[in-house]
């Protein structure tokens, strides 16, 4: 175990992810003091980090992620001692799929998200969220997946039908985006902001002041944030960008940059 002061670790973090790292803390602390095991609710990448590095502390745990499929964003982390077995079956994941009995309609990611958490469902009990033209494939808690499927019969005004699938059966959906091709003149997120929403850099910087943009999955206040290749930004209100690619500085001092909008 490495002896290092509970200040000193939440230092590291922002100010979400200390407060996360707390209850993290408690869990890992729990975990080696009893020789017990303990699921933790989907979270992000970030989070997930921050969850490693409190596990790292102790050489007698191990912290196993799974999300419900490869590749998933956000998922559950399950802190064992070292040398316990473990399943699938002990993340306590469901998937379910969402069919839009409608054809032709806009749904997206937050009328289905808006609609799960309006039966009363807390954000850390749904995974992720995965659209194709009229279905959508949700990752949620094993626990309360038949309530959902009893009781969630529309999102927005369209009608949908909800069943429960194996984790063999979600399709391989690859992320889409709306590609934006600029040049800016420096890395900095509201350099990165203003040229992903087209808007003036002091009303990017004004989201950013406001904590209603993320770096990374974290609330990021600092205007002056470097950004770099494969960073994702949400934006509230706006949506969500992914630095598709970062090409050197031209001959006027400025970087050319593919933004991505996830659409």
């Amino acid at each position: 175990m490495v002896h290092e002061s509970s200040g000193q670790i939440f230092n590291y973090y922002s100010k979400e992810e200390a407060a996360f790292a707390k209850m993290a803390m408690k869990i890992t602390n729990f975990c080696f003091e009893k020789n017990q095991s303990k699921l933790v609710d989907f979270i992000e990448p970030n989070k997930q980090k921050v969850l490693q590095d409190l596990c790292n502390r102790y050489s007698t745990l191990e912290c196993i992620y799974y999300g419900g499929y490869d590749n998933a964003e956000r998922k559950k982390a399950l802190i064992v001692p070292v040398d316990w077995g473990y399943s699938k079956a002990d993340f306590k994941i469901q998937a379910l799929k969402l069919t839009v009995t409608e054809y032709k309609h806009s749904l997206k990611h937050n009328d289905f998200l808006g609609a799960i958490l309006g039966q009363g469902i807390k954000r850390e009990k749904v995974g992720d969220i995965k659209l194709t033209e009229n279905e959508c494939f949700v990752i949620i808690d094993s626990v309360i997946a038949e309530y959902i499927v009893d009781q969630m019969y529309q999102v927005g005004n369209y009608k949908v039908d909800v069943e429960k699938i194996d984790d063999e059966q979600l399709p391989d959906i690859q992320d889409e985006f709306k590609s934006i091709e600029c040049t800016v003149s420096s890395m900095r997120l509201d350099s990165i902001v203003k040229a992903a929403t087209n808007m003036s850099r002091s009303k990017a910087a004004e989201l950013i002041n406001k904590g209603t943009v993320k770096l990374n999955w974290g609330v990021n206040e600092n205007t002056a944030a470097s950004v770099n290749a494969n960073d994702i930004i949400s934006i509230r209100g706006k949506g969500r960008f992914k630095i598709l690619k970062v090409s050197p500085a031209n001959k006027k001092g400025r970087t050319p940059i593919q933004i991505g909008k996830y659409i």
